[in-house]
């Protein structure tokens, strides 16, 4: 005699194999590359969302600023992107055994960013849109300033 399945059976299978594709996609994708670009991006732009900010320089930023990410917050950064369209609505990772380090990379991916950015230069104008200038790293750019002003 053949099993009868119901709908709910049915539609449970489908969404654990549909998560189970995503997992695996993911995995394939973006963490077996190490890639957190798209962390990073979601990180800005909950942050900073006040701030005009165009995707090119996120992505130009994005990119370099986790080039320079150890190893392992490349890692976990990767596999927290996976949760980039609910982090964008809520604050999920205030449950998780690490939040403290969470909030500490957000802290300074943003500090990061702006830094990074023409923000300073321009008097923190909000009003403008902002452009991606270099990384800023103290022990690379020695003389640099983020907070010259140039006439």
């Amino acid at each position: 005699m053949a099993k009868k399945i119901n709908r709910r059976k049915f539609l449970a299978s489908l969404v654990l194999s549909g998560m189970s594709l995503y997992t695996a996609g993911w995995w394939f994708f973006k963490v077996r590359k190490r890639d957190a670009t798209g962390f990073i991006i979601a990180i800005i732009r909950k942050k900073l969302s006040y701030l005009k900010i165009e995707k090119k320089e996120l992505i130009a930023f994005a990119r370099v600023h986790q080039a320079r990410m150890p190893e392992n917050w490349r890692y976990y950064a990767s596999w927290a992107g996976i949760f980039r369209p609910i982090y964008a609505v809520a604050d999920i990772f205030k449950f998780a055994p690490n939040s403290d380090e969470f909030r500490q990379f957000e802290e300074y991916t943003m500090m990061q960013f702006l830094l990074s950015s023409d923000f300073f230069i321009y008097d923190a104008d909000e009003s403008r849109s902002l452009k991606f200038r270099e990384y800023y790293d103290l022990r690379e750019l020695e003389c640099e300033n983020p907070f010259a002003k140039f006439e």
